[in-house]
This record gives C-alpha cells, sequence and structure tokens, in this order.
C-alpha cells in the first residue's frame, strides 16, 4: 500500500493518463469503478492536461484487477503506486535512489530498464535521473540494465516534488484492448 497521510491526501494510490482530451470522462469512469469498492475515494484531475491521480484504500493488487477487469475507455495509461516520496528539494534525490535500490533488492538479476516521466520542473532531466538509478543499480549487481527484452521496467511518474515509483511488467500499464 502507498505511504500517505489520508487526511492531507498527499500521495495517490494511483496515476492515470487518459486519452488526449478524455479527462472528464475519465475521471467519471474512474469514480464508477472505484466508488462501490471505496465510497471514500478521490479521483482528481491535475494541472497537467489528461493526468489523473487516484486515493484510495484499496490494495495495490484489487485497483490493478479492477481496473484489469473494467478497462475504463477513456485510460490509456494506469500506473498503480509501489512507494510515493515527496522531496523537499533537488538535494534529496539521492534518498530516491536509495529508496528505489531497496525495492529493488527482491528482484536481484532482473533485466529492467528505468522510464521516468516528468511534469513540473522539480527536476531538471528525467533521462539523467534514469541514467542515475540504472548506473546505481547495475554497479551494485542488483540488475542488467535491458532496453529490449526487460524483465521489468521501474517506472518514475514525477508531479512537481512528488516521485511515484512502482516496478511493473513491460506494458502492465496500459489498458488497451487486445482483440
Amino acid at each position: 500500500m502507498v505511504e500517505k497521510i489520508k487526511e492531507e491526501r498527499i500521495c495517490p494510490s494511483a496515476i492515470a493518463t487518459s486519452y488526449t482530451g478524455k479527462a472528464k470522462r475519465a475521471v467519471k469512469e474512474l469514480k464508477d469503478i472505484i466508488f462501490p469498492h471505496d465510497p471514500e475515494a478521490e479521483v482528481l484531475e491535475t494541472r497537467f492536461r489528461d493526468v489523473i491521480l487516484i486515493y484510495t484504500i484499496l490494495d495495490k493488487e484489487s485497483l490493478k484487477n479492477l481496473m484489469k477487469k473494467m478497462r475504463p475507455s477513456a485510460l490509456a495509461r494506469f500506473v498503480v503506486a509501489d512507494k510515493c516520496i515527496i522531496l523537499k528539494d533537488q538535494d534529496e534525490i539521492l534518498r530516491l535512489t536509495d529508496v528505489i535500490e531497496d525495492m529493488f533488492i527482491k528482484y536481484r538479476g532482473a533485466k529492467f530498464y528505468v522510464d521516468c516521466i516528468k511534469r513540473g520542473d522539480f527536476i531538471d532531466s528525467c533521462h539523467r535521473l534514469e541514467t542515475l538509478i540504472g548506473r546505481r543499480l547495475y554497479e551494485k549487481n542488483l540488475g542488467i540494465i535491458d532496453f529490449k527484452k526487460p524483465d521489468l521496467i521501474i517506472k518514475l511518474e514525477n508531479i512537481d516534488n512528488m516521485f511515484l515509483i512502482s516496478i511493473i511488467k513491460p506494458k502492465e500499464d496500459r489498458l488497451k484492448r487486445s482483440f
């Protein structure tokens, strides 16, 4: 479960990206899916176009299974956070890498890459952050960087000074129907 302060709703349980211009419809669909299971849930649009934050008490697996089962048509991507970190300033980036390292230990030896999506101007470059984290995990022999056939993807969703961290299988964040 994501670490969060319920009263302040600082860290969301998940982040979703709707198809272009479909955010309002996506929020409605998400509420319709989640509210029967968690009436206290919040589904909020952000100041970033087509980006939606989901705050719920549902556990990670329940939330993922709901999305797989219901497949909201207005959503392009849906990522459930394994962990959420709020940084005070850029000097704390090493704390972020420490947290990711601790999370990745149980996947020792896996092929991976780091995928960062930046929203806001808290960090200068997602590419530099991806390189820093990837190199650190590789140098500590925790995994092998592989962009073509990774076992796992370390997904970083950055919104201003908040980082949602997920370790997922390739394409697990996509909700597109397969026919």
